[in-house]
């Protein structure tokens, strides 16, 4: 019998807000995470293609990681895509 995996349910996938300069607006994605959250999801998940995991640089893939991490706090499980237009670029 297969392993049953603990992740299962319905994992929003957060968007990837900007702010006018062009940069991660911490802000809103903390807003988006919280709002999500309130709709007691069974996880939240990050860097998919709704995130633009193929147009943001591998440090701000590690902000968008760790500021979604901080957020969600330990409250319900995260899951990350891991992607990249070549092997070396995946984080």
């Amino acid at each position: 019998m297969p392993h049953a995996s603990r992740y299962s349910g319905v994992y929003p996938i957060l968007y990837c807000y900007f702010t006018a300069l062009n940069r991660i607006d911490d802000g809103a994605m903390t807003a988006q995470i919280e709002a999500c959250l309130a709709l007691k999801p069974d996880g939240i998940a990050v860097l998919g293609l709704a995130t633009e995991i193929m147009k943001l640089s591998e440090p701000e893939k590690l902000h968008l990681i760790a500021l979604t991490l901080k957020a969600v706090a330990g409250r319900v499980p995260v899951a990350v895509t891991i992607g990249g237009p070549e092997a070396a670029g995946r984080l």
